[in-house]
């Protein structure tokens, strides 16, 4: 059983990355799904319909949460449902972080917390590269 898959994100980006990531590495391995919030949104107005979103992408595994900007609506919204050992939530989602999850779909779910959130800060370069000493770019 894989992790489930949820993309709280502002419109279209949410769906946009899951489309590109889905033609670069093919389909993901759980249930996938992505809610577009839109910039009118009222956090209330989610939490009910996104409750009923989790439960079918749970297979077992748990969920894994994933969005787009810290601190904004669909962020806060997405923390709402973190339950350890449950659904776990990673903010700041980025082509880079959504691939490294399809890459390690087959992982537990504190596994792909992790994974997520170091493909997202690892996929990340100044051009062009200015090594420091510790190997990363400035």
């Amino acid at each position: 059983m894989s992790v489930g898959l949820l993309l709280i994100c502002h419109e279209y980006v949410g769906a946009g990355l899951l489309s590109a990531a889905k033609s670069i590495c093919g389909a993901y391995e759980g249930n996938v799904d992505d809610v577009a919030v839109t910039h009118a949104a009222q956090p209330e107005n989610f939490l009910q319909s996104i409750e009923r979103q989790l439960e079918p992408l749970d297979s077992g595994s748990g969920v894994l949460v994933l969005s787009d900007l810290y601190g904004s609506t669909p962020s806060n919204i997405a923390t709402q449902f973190y339950q350890p050992g449950e659904v776990a939530v990673v903010l700041g989602v980025n082509l880079p972080m959504l691939i490294r999850v399809f890459n390690y779909s087959g992982s537990d779910l504190d596994e792909l917390s992790i994974k997520a959130a170091y493909g997202g800060r690892d996929g990340v370069f100044i051009y062009p590269p200015q090594i420091k000493e510790d190997g990363y770019a400035k």
